[in-house]
């Protein structure tokens, strides 16, 4: 017999009329599904979520170069207050460069260097 799912309201039953608070929810459950997905810890609430992003730099995220993320201080830990902060785009991928710098080269890498 095949299991049916409850039925989770909308988030215009949840929040009416406030779509504010419709995107902040939304943006929350896609964080903790893509951590879910990665495997990472996801200890944050919803509130301690809504209390990282200030009002100002809500509207200030995105996928822009000086848009700002939200990330993790230590990559290793959990999504946690303690353990994340609010950067720019361009801070973040500056850090995970950084991090990569002593690694060893991809397989393809150095297939691509052995054929060429």
């Amino acid at each position: 017999m095949k299991k049916t799912r409850k039925p989770t309201p909308r988030l215009q039953t949840l929040y009416p009329g406030d779509l504010l608070s419709q995107e902040r929810h939304h943006a929350y459950n896609v964080a903790r599904s893509q951590a879910k997905f990665r495997m990472e810890p996801f200890e944050l609430t919803r509130e301690e979520y809504f209390n990282l992003w200030n009002p100002s730099a809500w509207h200030m995220r995105g996928r822009g170069a000086n848009d700002l993320v939200l990330v993790r201080e230590d990559v290793t830990g959990p999504w946690a207050v303690w353990n994340c902060k609010i950067i720019t785009r361009v801070q973040n991928i500056c850090r995970n460069n950084a991090r990569k710098i002593g690694r060893p080269r991809s397989k393809s890498k150095l297939i691509g260097e052995t054929n060429g």
